[in-house]
């Protein structure tokens, strides 16, 4: 009897202690939306695009971006309130600057003596459903730094 008297007890202490765990609400899933429709060819499409974004330069890339193209660099979109230009036009002049070996985003080239290895600009790509992320790895001109790693995101709702 006090052994079914203490399993009792113990069981009922078990269920009282879980009842906060149980009545915790987890955060809806904001990305990608639940109920996502895409299909696996739309996903590859997608990631395609988000592939030949990170990749291409010049006219090609400028081809890819939207004329409604919101600017998430603030010094990028600074310039192109000061130039009393859109966010797009600023992004075309940008990329093909880049691509003609000059201008606006060109860098300023590579530093003198022993030059980092390359990086991997693809080190991650993943689609999940109409969400691509690409990370790309870089190093540093000092070779006792740690790599940084860029992220971007690219949400496509059509895909040809």
């Amino acid at each position: 009897m006090k052994i079914r008297n203490v399993w009792l007890a113990g069981f009922f202490l078990a269920l009282l202690g879980s009842a906060p765990v149980l009545a915790q609400q987890f955060p809806t899933q904001a990305n990608p939306a639940p109920g996502c429709t895409s299909t696996p060819a739309q996903m590859e499409a997608t990631k395609k695009a988000a592939v030949d974004f990170a990749f291409l330069t010049g006219e090609a890339k400028v081809a890819l971006a939207d004329p409604t193209y919101i600017q998430h660099n603030p010094a990028s979109h600074k310039r192109a309130q000061e130039a009393k230009t859109s966010d797009f036009e600023e992004f075309k002049k940008t990329f093909l600057a880049q691509a003609s070996g000059g201008g606006a985003g060109a860098g300023r080239g590579a530093a003198p003596g022993p030059q980092p290895p390359q990086g991997n600009r693809a080190e991650i790509v993943l689609a999940q459903c109409d969400i691509v992320t690409i990370i790309h790895k870089t190093f540093r001109q000092d070779p006792t730094a740690r790599p940084a790693h860029s992220m971007r995101r690219l949400r496509s709702t059509h895909t040809a």
